[in-house]
């Protein structure tokens, strides 16, 4: 399948070695829509790496009316010699959804569930080689209860996260399940059984496991470590979550109320 005039710039540059960023700012787009386009480059060419990309855009230069990659000949060498290397390939342009996890026990925990993923999904987003579709998406999809390959191929998304939530007091149990959107296998799968106050510890470690399920990395330069909530700061957490849900679900009552919330959050944590 033939490249965009766009497709074919991207492709050039980000196989030179260029940044998401770098292409943005040369491009005048953001890093996100970068993202999207790679992404639809590796499903055009059928590749699932940056040394495979390579490869295909030296082999068919003159298909697509472009000059392969300029690169260091050793660097370029590593890259195809990566391709025959032991062990997973890391799986760049890969894209996910991320749904709400379900609540088991009383509605009225529900934004727990959808504030857990909307944290996912942001932490998500610092790994530059994964397309992490859109909140907004997600939700909507979430309503119809389709399974996970007709919400996968709804979405354009290879990989679906979803889980469940119980809250038993100040406890929860958190069952999160990365699934193939394709071939409906599970990935990677893990429960946790912890304390309230552990929630964002479990949030980066679900996001961690996922990029390394993928072979990908998030930055840990811009990623914010965790630390144990005090008692007030978790409580500002809870007001936000719920401010999040209430805003999602709309409407002049919810906006209303949604911003009562934020209003409590922000007594309990100024700063």
């Amino acid at each position: 399948m033939a490249l965009s005039r766009r497709e074919m710039t991207i492709a050039e540059r980000y196989g030179a070695g260029d940044t998401y960023k770098q292409i943005a700012a040369n491009l005048h787009i953001g890093p996100s829509t970068v993202r999207n386009h790679v992404a639809s480059i590796y499903r055009k060419l059928e590749v699932r790496n940056k040394p495979a990309l390579i490869r295909v855009l030296s082999e068919q230069a003159s298909e697509y009316g472009m000059l392969p990659p300029v690169e260091d000949g050793n660097q370029t060498s590593a890259l195809l010699q990566s391709l025959d290397s032991v062990g997973p390939s890391p799986q760049a342009g890969a894209s996910i959804a991320v749904m709400p996890f379900v609540t088991i026990g009383p509605t009225a925990l529900d934004y727990i569930g959808h504030g857990i993923a909307a944290d996912i999904q942001h932490d998500l987003t610092r790994c530059h080689d994964l397309v992490v579709m859109g909140r907004s998406s997600c939700l909507v999809s979430s309503k119809m209860q389709d399974d996970v390959g007709t919400i996968a191929r709804r979405l354009e998304a290879g990989f679906i996260l979803h889980g469940t939530l119980r809250a038993d007091g100040a406890r929860i149990r958190l069952t999160a399940e990365l699934v193939d959107g394709a071939r409906g296998a599970v990935v990677w799968s893990e429960r946790y059984d912890r304390v309230m106050h552990d929630l964002l510890d479990v949030e980066a470690e679900i996001a961690r496991a996922i990029t390394a399920s993928l072979s990908l990395q998030i930055e840990e330069s811009q990623y914010e470590r965790r630390r144990h909530l005090e008692p007030d700061a978790l409580k500002a957490y809870d007001w936000r979550l719920r401010g999040n849900r209430l805003m999602e679900l709309g409407g002049r009552k919810n906006l209303s109320d949604a911003r009562d919330c934020f209003n409590q959050a922000l007594a309990l944590e100024p700063a």
